[in-house]
């Protein structure tokens, strides 16, 4: 009987852990913005989609591609080179170090398909950017 409870309690633990290491648990992917908040002099600016967007690719192996893409009044899109650099996250910092420039740490907050980035842009502003698992 001991035997077969402890049998059925590994069971359970294995399906657990494996439940809970999932592709969910992770920045690994490909994000889009769907919003982008400065916020400087206790003041907030908030952009959408449709003003800017920003899609990050978080590799597995510690490395990201940034892109940006703004839109005019007509809706005609436009975007800047790539960007390059690697990513650590610890706990809920996360540090991005772009290619040629210096690392920035800021915060970072992940449910499920949802990831929120809030990090430093230059002294007293920060950016939040809230993005959505493509």
């Amino acid at each position: 009987m001991k035997k077969t409870i402890f049998a059925l309690i590994a069971a359970c633990m294995a399906f657990v852990s494996c439940d809970l290491i999932n592709d969910k648990d992770t920045i690994v992917g490909t994000w889009e913005s769907t919003s982008i908040s400065l916020i400087y002099d206790g003041k907030t600016v908030t952009m959408g989609p449709d003003e800017i967007k920003m899609v990050w690719e978080f590799k597995e192996d510690g490395k990201y591609v940034q892109t940006s893409y703004s839109y005019d009044k007509d809706g005609n899109e436009s975007s800047d080179p790539a960007q390059n650099g690697t990513y650590k996250t610890e706990g809920t910092k996360i540090t991005i170090t772009p290619e040629g420039n210096d690392a920035r740490t800021g915060d970072y907050l992940l449910k499920s398909d949802v990831l929120e980035l809030t990090l430093p842009v230059i002294e007293g502003t920060v950016m939040k950017i809230v993005l959505a698992r493509k």
